[in-house]
């Protein structure tokens, strides 16, 4: 999945990737290509884990 993917997909979400940044769930940034969006590979992967895979609570 390229950044552009990604930027895509968080475009589309609920929250804005701002308020994630805001509130400093990602951790590092880095820049997309386009330069509008900064975030962190870690935070996107924590990102689509919270909000897109259903985790079975044992």
């Amino acid at each position: 999945m390229t950044p552009q993917q990604v930027a895509a997909l968080l475009k589309r979400s609920v929250r804005r990737i701002s308020y994630y940044r805001r509130e400093g769930l990602l951790g590092k940034f880095w820049k997309f290509y386009d330069g509008t969006i900064l975030y962190s590979r870690v935070g996107v992967e924590e990102f689509f884990q919270n909000r897109f895979c259903e985790k079975e609570e044992s």
